[in-house]
Formats: C-alpha cells, structure tokens, sequence
C-alpha cells in the first residue's frame, strides 16, 4: 500500500492539486457565462432605451432625446 506523506504533513497530492485546479476553472468558467449573459441583457436594455429615445425625438416632444440618444449611442459603440 502506497502511502503519500504529503497529505499527512498538511500538504496536498497532485490529485488534489488538479481536483482544486478542475474546480476552480469550472468557477471561473460559470462566472464568465454569468458575464455574458448579463452584458446581452445590458445590451439589449440599451438598445430599447435607444430605441425610445429616438421616437421621443421624433415626435417633437423633446429636441433633448436626439442629444441623448446619440450620446448613449457613441458609449455603447466604444
């Protein structure tokens, strides 16, 4: 029977390493589908806010949603 003594003194086998290595990246992999998922959600909310402001403008109601429009615009192309 093989015994290794790096799990008996505290430290971690090279199983471990790679179990804990596996879990990690399946965190970070989880966080970056989130990401995603909340910036297609970002974006879409800003196209429709886009979106109402430009038939604001185009109503005459407010001259000031054309502006407004327009700078939402250039941040969301940067």
């Amino acid at each position: 029977m093989y015994l290794d003594a790096s799990t008996l003194s505290g430290g971690s086998s090279d199983d471990d390493t790679l179990i804990a290595l596996q879990y990690h990246n399946a965190q970070l992999a989880v966080r970056a589908d989130m990401a995603e998922i909340l910036l297609k959600t970002l974006q879409r909310d800003t196209a429709i806010a886009i979106a109402a402001l430009r038939r604001i403008a185009k109503a005459d109601v407010a001259p000031v949603a054309v502006v407004a429009a327009e700078a939402l615009q250039q941040m969301v192309t940067i």
